[in-house]
């Protein structure tokens, strides 16, 4: 008969080979996940990084047009700022003059697209003919330079805005042209 005492041995050494067994398959396994693990995280580190940086790029970009488009905005303003004031000045001046008695406002011809469209209907009217001119009092030539200061300033604003409108136009199309090529 086996000794007891051998038995006990036998089974010691048995269940320190079956321990040892379990201890390297579980640090195999182990060490394999890590490993696998590891190689994801980089993958995705590295996946992300990417995207950060194309973000980072398209960010610049944008930012970079922004600016330019803000710049000739305000580039826009002051161009059509200084010729509306050159308007205005050179309307003042006039307005002074014709209330200084230096200017006067005159129309050296009678025949205006109104007077030719009432002359083409068949009815006589009484006109001063073509060729005449007239000259209007101090009182409407200052009306009439008023009015001309107020088509100068409505002109004016609606150049500005037509190329205000034009400029981020350009702008934003000059973004999604960049954003479908890609």
């Amino acid at each position: 008969m086996i000794d007891k005492t051998k038995l006990i041995k036998l089974g010691l050494i048995a269940l320190a080979l079956i321990s040892m067994g379990a201890f390297l398959s579980w640090y195999i396994t182990s060490n394999h996940y890590e490993t696998a693990l590891a190689t994801q995280k980089s993958s995705y580190d590295g996946k992300l990084k990417s995207i950060s940086d194309e973000a980072a790029f398209k960010l610049g970009n944008e930012v970079d047009r922004n600016n330019k488009l803000q710049k000739d905005l305000a580039d826009l303003d002051a161009k059509k700022y200084q010729e509306l004031q050159h308007e205005k000045d050179a309307n003042d001046k006039l307005t002074a003059d014709v209330a200084s008695g230096k200017r006067r406002v005159l129309f050296a011809e009678a025949n205006l697209a109104t007077c030719k469209l009432s002359r083409s209907r068949g009815t006589k009217t009484s006109s001063m003919g073509d060729g005449t001119s007239f000259e209007l009092s101090a009182t409407a030539g200052r009306n009439i330079l008023g009015i001309r200061r107020g088509i100068i300033e409505d002109q004016a604003k609606l150049d500005y805005l037509q190329d205000y409108i034009r400029k981020v136009e350009e702008s934003k199309n000059a973004r999604i042209n960049t954003q479908t090529k890609k």
